[in-house]
């Protein structure tokens, strides 16, 4: 607040340089002190929030490394396969059967197997409770 009122103070003092008759070059040099001061506020501000940024950013990365290797790690332990891990990952996210099945190129039906087959092997048969077991975190859970 204080480097504020100094970065003012020069434009304030422009009626009192007019008053005395000082010579413009001080003016001049005098309100460019003004332009100089509010300059390094903009950038000091800039910075302080750029790093709170990035700080941020790191912290939101690492929580999301470590819930995938939650995810893959609960996965393991329900001795689910790549593939089903795969098919979990994108149930747990959301997906339909078809789109499931149209991004892994194999048909809707082949993914309700594979999706009984690891309701059987967690002893669930929700979506949300599959979640809950699996530790999976969805995109809006994972922002800070």
């Amino acid at each position: 607040m204080i480097l504020v009122y100094f970065a003012v103070f020069p434009w304030v003092c422009l009626a009192v340089f007019a008053y005395f008759n000082i010579s413009q070059w001080i003016e001049v040099l005098f309100t460019n002190i003004g332009f100089v001061i509010i300059t390094i506020l903009f950038l000091m501000r800039s910075g302080k929030y750029e790093r709170k940024q990035k700080v941020r950013l790191m912290v939101r990365d690492q929580l999301v490394e470590k819930q995938r290797e939650d995810f893959k790690h609960n996965c393991q332990n329900y001795k689910l396969t790549k593939r089903e891990c795969e098919i979990a990952e994108l149930l747990c996210s959301g997906m339909t059967y078809k789109q499931i099945g149209e991004m892994l190129y194999i048909t809707e039906k082949t993914v309700d197997s594979h999706v009984q087959k690891i309701f059987s092997k967690t002893g669930v048969n929700k979506k949300i409770d599959l979640q809950g077991m699996l530790g999976f975190v969805g995109r809006n859970d994972r922002q800070l």
